[in-house]
């Protein structure tokens, strides 16, 4: 990729609201070990539902112009327990407000997505960017999520411009679990400055 000037960024915060994607690393393994190892599809997994929590964070930046843009990437995993974080970190309060323009999901693991409703339950119409390959099933389960805007996939050809100073890079890389279907894509961001 040839170099890229995504303008500039006066500032960029980065603030983990949680990076607990599950409780217990042994349940974890049993979980996938008892669906038939690393290569079943994570909607086949009988996952144990008080072991799941999730990742997310919140970004924001204020351009040059000092304009503040605020995106939540990812949505981590069971929807009580970020609920909970979003609700203690005030981002149920952004969301309902509009403060926050688009919820950016990194790739379709279930840590970083199936929590989805507990973000749209506080602005439905919010919008979502996720890499090109999303399986049929994610795509369904943000449907299902009760999710009304747009999506909007973000494919191999990059950079993708986020806001000026923040731009986005799409690539395949091999996931464990991951849904029939998919291209295994996943989404990185940049913040310049």
């Amino acid at each position: 990729m040839s170099k890229v000037d995504i303008g500039r960024a006066r500032s960029l915060s980065i603030k983990c609201l949680s990076e607990v994607s599950w409780h217990d690393n042994d349940r974890m393994r049993q979980d996938v070990r008892e669906a038939g190892g690393l290569g079943v599809d994570q909607f086949d997994v009988k996952w144990s539902p008080e072991n799941a929590a999730g990742v997310s964070s919140l970004i924001e930046s204020v351009d040059g112009g000092g304009r503040v843009r605020k995106f939540l990437m990812d949505v981590g995993w069971d929807v009580a327990y970020m609920d909970g974080v979003f609700r203690r970190e005030g981002i149920d309060r952004m969301l309902a407000a509009g403060e926050i323009q688009y919820l950016y999901i990194t790739h379709e693991h279930v840590d970083h997505l199936w929590g989805l409703p507990a973000a749209v339950k506080y602005r439905p119409d919010v919008k979502i960017l996720i890499p090109t390959g999303f399986s049929e099933k994610s795509r369904e389960l943000i449907r299902e999520s009760g999710h009304t805007g747009k999506v909007v996939e973000l494919g191999p050809e990059a950079p993708h411009l986020l806001f000026p100073g923040c731009a986005s890079v799409t690539f395949d890389i091999p996931i464990f679990s991951r849904p029939a279907g998919s291209r295994s894509s996943t989404s990185t961001w940049r913040g310049g400055g």
